[in-house]
């Protein structure tokens, strides 16, 4: 009995969740998940969403997206949405755009190289000079990659994409995932 009052607090829990998520993907035809990885790994974007068959050679997706990105010196939480051109062979190239627009959590950062005045000192990118915000990111990225029907219902993607984004072009990514249609 002690185990399972809580087991049924959990469920109970957890049951709005379940509801939410039925309620996000009404209009979807199947579920995504998605980890892509920068080639240097201190990057890492994983998402969750829904994919839309509009024809069965061209597809769109939405996600909710948690993006760790060294690089970018943030952890950004976020939308993308995307678009994608497939082959009905079984090993199926694909061709697709992608688009993202996030926040990140709040976070103090180095600030010496960013053009700013952020300790409102009057001096601009002064040493030691550092920044506590927000900053919201967006990015376009083309998109390649393979798909592989696995079984009736479950379909792995391999894919790359470059990330255009708003930080500049210093800070664009070359991201290679993997994403499972379920």
């Amino acid at each position: 009995m002690r185990l399972i009052l809580p087991l049924l607090g959990l469920t109970l829990a957890l049951a709005p969740l379940g509801q939410a998520e039925s309620v996000l993907f009404k209009h979807f035809d199947s579920k995504v998940l998605a980890l892509s990885l920068l080639s240097d790994p201190s990057s890492l974007d994983l998402s969750y969403g829904g994919i839309r068959n509009h024809r069965p050679w061209l597809q769109s997706h939405a996600a909710v997206s948690l993006l760790f990105s060294r690089q970018l010196g943030h952890v950004f939480v976020g939308g993308e949405t995307g678009a994608r051109v497939l082959s009905s062979a079984r090993l199926a190239p694909f061709l697709g755009v992608k688009g993202y627009l996030g926040m990140s959590a709040p976070m103090e950062y180095g600030a010496e190289e960013d053009g700013r005045d952020n300790d409102d000192d009057g001096l601009i990118d002064e040493s030691g000079e550092e920044n506590t915000g927000k900053e919201a990111l967006f990015w376009l990225a083309p998109w390649a990659g393979i798909d592989l029907p696995v079984g009736e219902t479950l379909n792995v993607s391999l894919g790359a994409e470059y990330r255009v984004t708003s930080f500049g072009r210093d800070y664009d990514e070359v991201f290679a995932g993997v994403r499972v249609q379920f």
